[in-house]
């Protein structure tokens, strides 16, 4: 299966073309990414999050190419690859103070943007969605600007909140202004539970003093020198 334009495939297209490959190579290169990305994710943001960026950066990183480039079809996980990385950015600028390495975590994220700018300038392949992988980034900063686990809440980043709603909210519309309703529609799905995390983590917060624990750490978890330690 591969994406393209809205009105071609059922409407589960881009799902379908999320674990369709070209060949062997294109398959396991993007395995072993996810594997290094996600697992790491997965430890500290846990399942939810991290099937919440998969599916929504996959989602609008198929129907933003087919917005930015609608006579190529997409096909791969390369989207939903890259919201997993650049959710890292999210999760820097919510616990930039109690974050282990921060520094060099930047250093890395900001490595890989290089990385792929000049791929796209010098080394332009015509076989790479350079849309998909941008697009995908976007979805996933901001998901995890909602859904990332932030260990000491301050009210200002409470703005951080909202604006990943509307960061996300703003990817889908251009979707759907752009004709690829099908997976417009899909990406969609996850809007309303970013609503509702934004709403709760603004009414925790401005109900307790500043800064206080994160209401996305659950019960049960402490806050120990900067790292959230799971009982």
């Amino acid at each position: 299966w591969s994406y393209g334009r809205s009105n071609e495939g059922p409407w589960w297209s881009c799902l379908a073309a999320m674990i369709s490959h070209v060949d062997q190579e294109h398959l396991w290169s993007n395995v072993a990414f996810l594997a290094i990305a996600g697992c790491f994710l997965e430890i500290t943001e846990g399942v939810p999050h991290v099937a919440c960026v998969l599916f929504g950066g996959g989602c609008i990183g198929a129907a933003l190419h087919g917005v930015a480039d609608p006579d190529t079809r997409v096909r791969g996980t390369s989207g939903a690859i890259y919201a997993v990385f650049f959710s890292q950015l999210s999760l820097l600028a919510l616990n930039w103070a109690e974050m282990p390495a921060r520094v060099l975590r930047l250093c890395v994220l900001l490595i890989l943007i290089v990385v792929d700018v000049a791929a796209l300038i010098f080394w332009r392949s015509d076989n790479v969605s350079y849309e998909g992988h941008l697009f995908g980034a976007l979805a996933g900063v901001s998901i995890a600007l909602v859904l990332g686990r932030n260990v000491r809440l301050r009210r200002f980043e409470i703005a951080f909140t909202w604006l990943g709603v509307l960061g996300y909210a703003a990817l889908v519309a251009t979707a759907f202004a752009g004709g690829q309703t099908k997976a417009a529609a899909l990406a969609a799905g996850v809007l309303p539970l970013l609503g509702v995390a934004a709403t709760w983590i603004t009414r925790c917060s401005l109900r307790a003093p500043d800064p206080v624990p994160s209401p996305t750490v659950p019960e049960g978890d402490c806050d120990r020198g900067g790292f959230v330690v799971r009982m």
